[in-house]
């Protein structure tokens, strides 16, 4: 793990509000970074027991901004809660999502930045890609409008991926790889940069759902 030394103590703000700069600290992302190994970390309160529906596990998350955003929000916090409630998603490991409002004490932080923000959180973050940082699952406002070129599928099944594929980070799920040329990718592969092979993904396959479990 790289360190990367704290640039300022992260500021309280309401709802909606732009954020301050967080704690720095080594990033899992989209782009390949060579001694950067993804780590789980889940901070803030416990998570309970119990909570959602069928749910063993329920992670609060509350949602921020990063720079001028031109996206519509709303938009963006209703994907963002229809991804983590969907029966395809993590929720299959036994885990449930609640929203959070942002003065009150949460597990994570789901953060639509514009793309000039990203290395705001980290250095080692892409203003081309999305990024994990800490407790931060950074999306990218780029990435969010627009997708990639080679993305076969919907602006909205590419949403759900940058969606789940950051939020697996959190849960301490590493990169993976196309294992066989036609298969569907990992939600974990780094499908921003390319299928390499595989037909394009947006959620976890059973082997990174047990790792979550």
């Amino acid at each position: 793990m790289v360190g990367v030394s704290v640039l300022a103590a992260l500021a309280v703000a309401a709802s909606g509000a732009l954020m301050a700069p967080p704690p720095m600290v080594a990033p899992t992302y989209d782009a390949t970074v060579s001694g950067i190994s993804p780590l789980g970390w889940r901070s803030g309160v416990p998570a309970r027991q119990g909570v959602g529906a069928g749910a063993k596990t329920t992670y609060t998350y509350e949602i921020g901004y990063r720079g001028n955003i031109v996206a519509k929000k709303k938009k963006f916090v209703a994907r963002v809660a229809k991804t983590f409630a969907a029966e395809r998603g993590w929720s299959r490991a036994d885990l449930a999502f609640e929203r959070v409002p942002r003065r009150e004490a949460s597990d994570f932080t789901v953060v639509l930045a514009a793309a000039d923000q990203m290395t705001s959180f980290s250095s080692l973050c892409s203003p081309y890609y999305s990024c994990r940082v800490g407790r931060y699952v950074i999306i990218n406002q780029l990435r969010w409008r627009h997708s990639v070129d080679h993305w076969p599928g919907s602006r909205r099944s590419y949403r759900k991926m940058v969606i789940n594929h950051e939020t697996g980070h959190w849960l301490g799920v590493a990169h993976r790889s196309c294992y066989r040329a036609g298969a569907k990718a990992p939600v974990m592969q780094q499908q921003s940069k390319s299928l390499d092979g595989c037909k394009a993904n947006a959620w976890p396959k059973r082997r990174e759902i047990a790792i979550a479990s």
